[in-house]
């Protein structure tokens, strides 16, 4: 971190207030736009910007001696209380912003389900925490418990009905991926997430076609003929349907005893939980 003494714009008199102010860099916003992260304290002294006399030439003198004397002691202070300091900052950092980063980088790397859980997820943060921020340092067990019981008894869907109980975990979940990493990138030192338990997940009870089922599908009558194919065809290779939807004619590989389909399962990729 840099300190630094900062003069204001001269008023009328042509006086110059004198700020203290700590840059803390630069980060890159969602725009692409390099933006500088800085604070400024004002220290109410000032000079003039262009002394007339010698009381004014003294008073200049004077006034910026006691202000690099403070700029000094700060340096000092942030020597000592370094860490200290840098949490307290880090603290203060929006987790909003940092979701909403998190869901930039999604959105350029993950699925559309996963993107789209990631959004919603962030939507449902926002209602249950009205407020126009959410610090870092207002996340504990309490919030992220009653963030938990509004998602399973308060949340809704866009159709107005509650949120099924493994949606209400897959939302939550996506709350505790992103303390785990802003945790991991030291941005917290104490995971708040790791004193409240997870949404339990239903296990749905898992249909299937008998032979004699599949038999009397193959004869039955359908108006999209394709799509019949399509599900007969899934049935027999145990490939899901949003990869037959994918398949082309470059994926069918021709062997010596018949043919073979050639292609790359793409799965998630792992999140930190």
């Amino acid at each position: 971190m840099k300190i630094t003494i900062e003069k204001k714009s001269p008023d009328a008199q042509g006086r110059q207030a004198l700020m203290l102010t700590r840059n803390f860099g630069s980060v890159i916003d969602e725009s692409g736009k390099r933006k500088k992260k800085r604070r400024r304290q004002s220290l109410d002294l000032f000079v003039y910007q262009n002394p007339k006399d010698k009381n004014q030439r003294e008073h200049n003198k004077s006034v910026n001696s006691l202000a690099e004397n403070i700029r000094a002691k700060a340096l000092v202070d942030y020597a000592n209380n370094k860490h200290c300091f840098e949490d307290l900052e880090k603290q203060k950092a929006s987790f909003f912003e940092f979701m909403e980063g998190i869901i930039v980088e999604k959105h350029k790397t993950d699925s559309a389900s996963n993107y789209s859980i990631w959004v919603s997820s962030l939507i449902h943060l926002r209602r249950f925490h009205p407020l126009p921020e959410l610090n870092f340092e207002d996340i504990d067990a309490e919030l992220l418990n009653g963030f938990k019981q509004y998602l399973q008894s308060s949340a809704k869907t866009k159709s107005d009905t509650l949120l099924s109980s493994n949606t209400a975990s897959s939302y939550f979940n996506k709350i505790r991926a992103a303390l785990n990493l802003a945790y991991q990138q030291g941005i917290i030192r104490r995971n708040p997430v790791q004193e409240v338990k997870s949404i339990k997940i239903i296990q749905n009870k898992r249909n299937y076609l008998t032979d004699e089922e599949l038999k009397r599908l193959v004869n039955a009558e359908c108006r999209y003929d394709v799509l019949k194919r399509a599900f007969i065809f899934s049935c027999l290779t145990g490939i899901r349907w949003s990869d037959i939807q994918k398949f082309t004619w470059v994926d069918l590989c021709k062997l010596d005893d018949g043919y073979r389909i050639v292609f790359n399962h793409k799965k998630t990729k792992p999140e930190f939980r």
